[in-house]
């Protein structure tokens, strides 16, 4: 298999305290997979995790990774890298709020290569709607 993990560290660089996830169908304040077939995109706000106790005085920056091509097997929100996922654990850790990307079976001969297509960057805060907006992204 092949991951990508990203622990975007939104706002206040070295530290997730405030970051909550988002996606396209709401805010993600515990740790949880969403299909990464029916959704293409997902990152975090610092917008403050209400799950974590968090107040809403963070940055309001947020970002976004939107996996293009494989589609990946998996994607889930969590406090670790190595684990996933408990419906009544918040995304809480100082440190390490991330987003997962797995893709199973990837299997390469020697010599082979295979490329797997992310677009990661930030996104804006739509003032009427008060929630992330993922920018257009086009592949070229």
């Amino acid at each position: 298999g092949y991951a990508y993990g990203d622990e975007p560290w939104v706002g206040d660089f070295g530290a997730s305290e405030g970051d909550v996830g988002w996606y396209k169908e709401g805010l993600v304040k515990y740790e949880q997979f969403i299909s990464p077939v029916k959704h293409r995109y997902a990152g975090y706000w610092d917008h403050g995790n209400e799950a974590a106790g968090e107040q809403h005085h963070y940055t309001e920056y947020a970002d976004f990774i939107e996996w293009v091509t494989p589609t990946p097997s998996y994607v889930y929100f969590s406090n670790s890298f190595d684990a996933c996922c408990s419906a009544t654990s918040a995304l809480q850790t100082v440190y390490n709020r991330v987003i997962n990307i797995a893709w199973l079976n990837q299997i390469l001969l020697p010599g082979d290569s295979k490329d797997h297509i992310l677009f990661i960057g930030m996104a804006t805060v739509d003032p009427l709607i008060a929630f992330p907006k993922k920018p257009e992204t086009v592949l070229e």
